[in-house]
């Protein structure tokens, strides 16, 4: 969904990536079971406060709400597995109140000539959804932090696998997955890794890849989309050829819908250092797993696109107010251009992968494989054959120099 992003090309205020509904709160499937806390409104606005958080932290970690703080601001997960591409907005004051509706109902007491009566309240008050945010954004929360969202999957930092769906403590991720995938082995041996990998090339065997450092360069974007959540920083990857129709933007393809299960639609490279800014910071805000830029009519290079693939925290001002933000650098950066100029720091960010056909009409070529829809197919066993590689050389004991 580049919604987000192509607002904040224009320069228009940031949308919310989906207008908060029941769906959104609790999984339909589970809404039976979800008994809303009772809440007194006449009570201390702390104390009611700190009673939501322990609900909202309790529901949201045994997979009943998808409510989370992230970087001190509260967010909640929008898109559902089999739907569209999940993304992540932020809780406003306005959106509060129908988000914790499942989940709690406020009530006030009210003294009558019979005694007193209790008497629901249709949702909290906006007064109680300013303070709830602010005591979030202070860190005074028991909510769960969430890191990023993954349709697959995933590795951990210190080398184990996520593979249930739902939210993970240990990485923060959580998991969204619309498809059945194979088992990952505990403990692959070298053959399974030389198999795995043998399967991960053949979809791209007919790509004209330069060299094979330029093949080696584009398996390790592939590695990327998967594991990237398990890395501090990861590198931009750079697919350059010299002239157009020699595969730069389907292999860019491969790359996004392996990371999301999903077509990513790739936006035109920002002229400016402004609108690049605005750009990253509204797609890292949203969750966006995959930053897929063409058209590159200018020098790669530029602040925020190096922040955003070295550093594992984004901070930037909210458009429209005067207030900053902060997002997870956890998106895979991936430019394709025909001989693409890369200028200042981002010379050391990046892995580079050129194509070249040696034909003058490499568009006019034909092949047996529509890769596609191998990969829409294979996606599962490809996801699981890096995370065989990856684990093979983790129990194999060997170390790169």
């Amino acid at each position: 969904d580049t919604t987000a992003i192509d607002a904040a090309m224009r320069g228009d205020e940031c949308p919310d990536l989906g207008e908060p509904n029941f769906d959104d709160a609790p999984p339909v499937e589970d809404a039976d079971a979800i008994k809303p806390r009772r809440l007194n409104n006449g009570q201390p606005i702390h104390e009611v406060s700190h009673l939501l958080d322990e609900t909202l932290g309790q529901r949201t970690r045994e997979g009943k709400a998808r409510i989370f703080r992230q970087n001190g601001r509260l967010v909640h997960i929008v898109g559902k597995a089999g739907k569209d591409t999940a993304g992540i907005s932020t809780v406003t004051h306005s959106s509060f109140p129908v988000l914790v509706s499942p989940f709690a109902i406020f009530f006030e007491e009210k003294d009558t000539k019979h005694g007193t009566k209790i008497v629901d309240l249709p949702a909290c008050t906006q007064e109680f959804a300013k303070r709830f945010l602010s005591d979030a954004q202070k860190g005074q929360s028991t909510i769960p932090e969430l890191t990023g969202i993954c349709t697959m999957p995933t590795i951990r930092p210190d080398g184990s696998i996520v593979e249930q769906a739902g939210y993970d403590e240990a990485s923060g991720l959580y998991l969204i997955l619309d498809q059945k995938f194979p088992p990952v082995p505990e403990s692959p041996s070298r053959e399974d890794a030389r198999k795995a990998l043998e399967r991960l090339f053949f979809p791209i065997s007919q790509f004209p890849f330069k060299d094979p450092a330029s093949k080696a360069a584009y398996l390790s974007m592939l590695f990327n989309a998967v594991g990237r959540r398990a890395m501090r920083a990861a590198p931009a990857g750079l697919i350059d050829a010299p002239t157009m129709g020699t595969g730069k933007s389907l292999l860019t393809w491969i790359i996004g819908y392996l990371a999301t299960g999903k077509s990513v639609q790739s936006m035109t490279f920002p002229y400016s250092q402004n609108e690049q800014k605005k750009a990253i910071f509204a797609a890292l805000l949203a969750g966006i797993a995959v930053l897929a830029f063409d058209n590159i009519d200018v020098p790669v290079k530029g602040a925020a696109l190096c922040t955003a693939i070295t550093e594992e925290v984004y901070s930037d001002r909210i458009l429209g107010v005067s207030e900053t933000d902060s997002a997870p650098c956890g998106a895979i950066v991936v430019l394709n251009d025909n001989e693409v100029s890369v200028e200042a720091d981002m010379c050391t960010r990046v892995i580079p992968c050129t194509l070249d056909a040696g034909v003058e009409d490499p568009h006019l070529r034909q092949f047996d494989l529509d890769v596609k829809e191998y990969v829409a197919e294979h996606r599962p066993r490809m996801v699981v054959d890096i995370l065989t590689v990856i684990r093979a050389y983790q129990v194999s004991g060997e170390r790169i120099p």
